[in-house]
This record gives structure tokens, sequence and C-alpha cells, in this order.
């Protein structure tokens, strides 16, 4: 099971309503997305797209699946995702897998610290009016 957004939800029933039938060779492929000859994608062809893709966007930092994954994970804690939930999702039967996954970015650290510790909560105690 993968939870899909409603923005991925409306691409997919576009593919599936509009590009995915002129290709389709079998109603029977239990294969979402298909090749232009209306087979399985190979992981080689997927890589081959991805690298299009990134060096048409001039992305310099290499994409991989795996560094989207972290990317995600990492955007989904940055937004307040239960450290839980994340790690239901990315499927890890040990919370410290999902720590490694999600890097916090020490800015995030110092706001959660300002937002949250007592000290910092406090108003600011006005300095005293000096002798005259």
């Amino acid at each position: 099971m993968t939870p899909l957004g409603t923005q991925a939800v409306d691409a997919v029933r576009d593919y599936l309503e509009r590009i995915r039938p002129r290709y389709r060779r079998s109603t029977q492929t239990p294969v979402l997305f298909l090749s232009s000859r209306g087979r399985s994608l190979f992981r080689s062809s997927v890589a081959r797209a991805r690298h299009r893709y990134t060096t048409q966007a001039k992305i310099e930092r290499k994409i991989t699946p795996h560094s989207l994954r972290h990317a995600c994970a990492t955007h989904m804690l940055q937004g307040e995702a239960s450290i839980r939930h994340i790690q239901e999702l990315l499927g890890h039967k040990q919370l410290s897998t999902t720590q490694l996954y999600t890097r916090v970015i020490i800015d995030d650290l110092k706001a959660v610290h300002r937002r949250t510790h007592p000290r910092e909560r406090r108003p600011a105690k006005p300095d005293p009016e000096p002798d005259s």
C-alpha cells in the first residue's frame, strides 16, 4: 500500500485514462506503468528517464530513488509529521532506522527549542533602571 496525495491521484487517473490505453498490449497485466512498447518498465529505463529529467532541470546533485525517499521523510519530519508515522510509511521495523533517514536541520532544532523550552517561552525581564 502506498498513500497518494490528491495531485498524485489525479496524475495517475489521467495516465490511466488518457496515456496508458495507447500502449496497453494486454488488459491482463498487473503492471501500473508501461513502457512505450506496452511492456513492464525496466529499472534501467526509469534510471535513464530520471537522469534525463534531472539534467533538463539542471540539478547537479545525484538523484536516486533512495535520495527521493530520504528527502520525502525529511520533509515530512520538517512538516511536523510524527516520527512513528514516518516509520510506518517507510516500513521500518526499528525506529532507529527511521531516525537515520530523517535529517533534522540545525535551524529546525533551534526553532523547536525556541518554541518549546520553558526558558525561551517566558517573556524577557526588562533590564533594571540604572541608579541616578
